[in-house]
């Protein structure tokens, strides 16, 4: 992993000394980590099920239970991207320019996405005809 985040390191090696003090790398092949990345984000889904985003926002009971799911989907996602050899974090900051390319801020700001998708295909459409 090329990471200047000392933070960063520390997780993914927290991660990989508690999977490896219960012996537990045998049963985290790709397909399981996938399966428990969504299943633990099930969960954090799950704390929200039913409630407005005004209640979830003020039940600081509810924040917390998220904030443990949520934690539960980083150690599952560590420990996916290092079973895979992916370098998440390099992964994170390219992600990011790829979405920073494909959406400017300046066609972008207080822009929905349907409307995007819109002005693409009136794009297309009028490209097709001018090329009829």
């Amino acid at each position: 992993m090329s990471s200047n985040n000392n933070t960063f390191a520390k997780m993914m090696a927290g991660v990989k000394k508690f999977r490896d003090d219960r012996n537990w790398a045998q049963y985290h092949t790709p397909k399981n980590l996938a399966m428990d990345l969504v299943r633990e984000a099930s969960e954090a889904v799950e704390v929200c099920l039913w409630q407005t985003d005004e209640e979830l926002l003020v039940d600081e009971e509810r924040k917390a239970d998220i904030a443990k799911e949520l934690a539960d989907v980083l150690h599952c996602l560590l420990l996916f991207s290092d079973v895979l050899g992916v370098d998440l974090e390099q992964s994170f900051w390219d992600k990011l320019e790829e979405l920073d390319q494909r959406y400017p801020p300046e066609k972008f700001i207080d822009e929905l996405t349907y409307s995007y998708k819109k002005q693409k295909k009136l794009e297309r459409e009028k490209q097709e005809m001018s090329d009829s």
